[in-house]
């Protein structure tokens, strides 16, 4: 867990980035150094932490948590925070269908307390910036943009992933680890999963419209507009 102090810095930021009020370029920046500061935070305590043969933290023990998406563009929301879900070191699987009510899209995502955390922030950064920035038009364009912002959001986390790995000595290590355990204990939960993936790079315009709007996600995008996350905490 963070500390209170880094906490507040944490908070502090995201409430600037998400501010209506707040210019595009100070939004992109508060969003951006939220995201290092938890990330580098987190690596550095677990890092000193680490003794050799020593048991797992209690806090670096893998948990899952439920998750419902309910509304607009819920199963395109869903699909997004899956995707982030396994940049941050976690797991995520959908549930049975006869674990859904109707109008809702669950899942459960796995990983430690902390990543799950990380995961909820930034999810809810993101999808208030997609639902602010999604255009016009018919189902199949918005579906295409959706996809599209899905990948840029991906491609930018995973990006800065990778200089959070080269700036911290151990990181890559310790994320790979935390990523490896929270796969492996949704194996043993659920043996049986199916895997499937579909592209829409072929969708026009919409697919690399979004695409673009999600690839500014690393640096902040544009300003966020204020409003209730849809995806409730994990239970």
């Amino acid at each position: 867990m963070l500390s209170d102090d880094v906490t507040r810095k944490v908070r502090a930021l995201l409430d600037r980035a998400n501010h209506p009020g707040t210019p595009q370029a100070e939004a992109e920046a508060a969003l951006a150094m939220a995201y290092r500061l938890m990330a580098k935070y987190d690596l550095d305590v677990s890092l000193l932490a680490e003794q050799p043969d020593a048991a797992t933290n209690a806090s670096d023990q893998i948990v899952r948590r439920r998750y419902e998406t309910v509304g607009p563009y819920r199963v395109r929301r869903h699909s997004l925070f899956m995707r982030m879900a396994w940049v941050l070191s976690c797991a995520c699987y959908r549930a049975n269908n006869e674990e859904e009510d109707t109008g809702t899209v669950a899942c459960y995502a796995l990983g430690t307390e902390r990543d799950l955390d990380a995961l909820e922030t930034l999810f809810h950064a993101a999808e208030m910036m997609a639902l602010r920035l999604l255009p016009w038009g018919d189902r199949g364009f918005r579906t295409a943009w959706w996809h599209g912002f899905a990948d840029g959001i991906e491609a930018k986390l995973s990006s800065e992933r990778r200089s959070v790995e080269r700036s911290t000595p151990g990181a890559a290590l310790a994320l790979r680890d935390r990523a490896q355990r929270a796969e492996d204990e949704m194996m043993r939960i659920e043996p049986n999963l199916v895997w499937r993936t579909t592209r829409y790079h072929d969708s026009g315009d919409a697919y690399h419209d979004g695409r673009r709007a999600g690839s500014r996600f690393s640096s902040g995008a544009s300003s966020v507009g204020g409003g209730r996350a849809a995806l409730p905490r994990g239970r």
